[in-house]
């Protein structure tokens, strides 16, 4: 059985000073990052982006209540 790196995405809705934001969360270096979401782009289009821009390869995404998963099979830190 492969191993996987999960990631997970939830969206941060616009404030009265900032506009929409996705927090990209590692589960396996507890690391997390927080993007600006491009005007009219889905918040995972946004996210597997930065995340292809960083090297990671992305295998598969999910869904799930309040948060999306992005699976990918590089294992490094977000930061």
């Amino acid at each position: 059985m492969q191993n996987f790196h999960v990631i997970i995405l939830k969206y941060l809705g616009p404030t009265t000073y900032r506009g929409g934001r996705i927090s990209i969360k590692s589960e396996r270096f507890n690391q997390r990052v927080i993007i600006d979401i491009k005007p009219g782009e889905l918040p995972s289009k946004t996210a597997t982006r930065w995340l292809n821009n960083q090297g990671f390869d992305i295998v598969g995404l999910g869904e799930g209540g309040d948060v999306d998963y992005v699976i990918s099979s590089t294992f490094k830190p977000l930061k």
